[in-house]
């Protein structure tokens, strides 16, 4: 099977559904069940990484994310905790249309029957949880189940083969 390692809490956040997107600086062309393996990697040094000078932004974050999580200390790292299916790799744009807000989202095709596209908005909640920079791609997940109990297992770089036997 394949998997993809995340940092927590954003693979939390994926198990419990409250973020559907990863944000990733590269595309994948990859469809279908995916492992999503939390890094060993602490949030203390996550928090560190993302918001290296805002404080205001990560109060925000922190408190959000135990609202939906609880105890960042119960975070599991270094295991498979929920299996998902990615249903798509959306590129990130910023819509510009006369007098009106700029708004933040992607291109999604509506239906292979229709051949429509849509434009998706992003919640306020997914923003928060992702680098939403344009330019980036939202990896779209769908389906996640949460594993009841964590496996261990050691993560990799980008998508990678789970031996889920």
């Amino acid at each position: 099977m394949k998997a993809i390692t995340i940092y927590q809490p954003y693979a939390s956040l994926i198990a419990v559904k409250a973020k559907n997107f990863e944000t990733r600086s590269w595309y994948t062309p990859y469809r279908g069940t995916i492992a999503i393996h939390a890094a060993k990697k602490r949030l203390e040094d996550t928090l560190k990484e993302i918001f290296p000078d805002d404080t205001t932004l990560q109060v925000d974050f922190v408190s959000t994310m135990l609202k939906l999580l609880g105890d960042e200390s119960s975070l599991p790292h270094g295991a498979i905790i929920a299996k998902a299916v990615l249903v798509g790799c959306h590129k990130i744009e910023y819509r510009h249309i006369p007098n009106a807000p700029i708004k933040l989202g992607y291109w999604k095709d509506s239906s292979v029957f229709t051949g429509k596209i849509l434009w998706c908005d992003i919640s306020e909640q997914e923003q928060l949880f992702g680098d939403w920079s344009e330019g980036r791609y939202a990896w779209e997940f769908a389906n996640v189940q949460r594993e009841v109990s964590p496996t261990p297992v050691r993560g990799k770089q980008g998508i990678w083969n789970w031996d889920d036997r």
